[in-house]
């Protein structure tokens, strides 16, 4: 993580990593209205394994801690692999809706 400040200082505005190899907070930290993140709820874990109110609870803390006025912000993708239970995947899909919309002052 310690080369994102350079990363941004060299215009790089996007950044697609793996969520379940950082801890959350520090990535957001590091990217903070600065590079936009475009990465999907964790695949190998929460989908496949999660309970759905678990499922809706990363993505409203993934939404919370990426998503900001500024340079920055959240491009999430929901890769669905068939070891995904279909309640997650509603769970997921609700979340989104829910705790994804924010006014926007343009």
């Amino acid at each position: 993580m310690d080369i994102i400040p350079d990363l941004a200082e060299i215009g790089v505005d996007i950044l697609n990593p793996q969520f379940s190899c950082f801890r959350l907070e520090d990535l957001a930290e590091a990217v903070y209205e600065n590079i936009c993140i475009s990465s999907d709820i964790d695949r190998q874990y929460m989908l496949p394994k999660g309970r759905p109110e678990e499922v809706k609870a990363y993505v409203k803390r993934v939404i919370e801690l990426f998503s900001h006025e500024g340079r920055g912000g959240l491009i999430c993708r929901g890769e669905i692999n068939i070891d995904v239970p279909l309640e997650n995947v509603e769970a997921m899909y609700e979340a989104f809706k829910k705790y994804g919309l924010y006014e926007r002052n343009m």
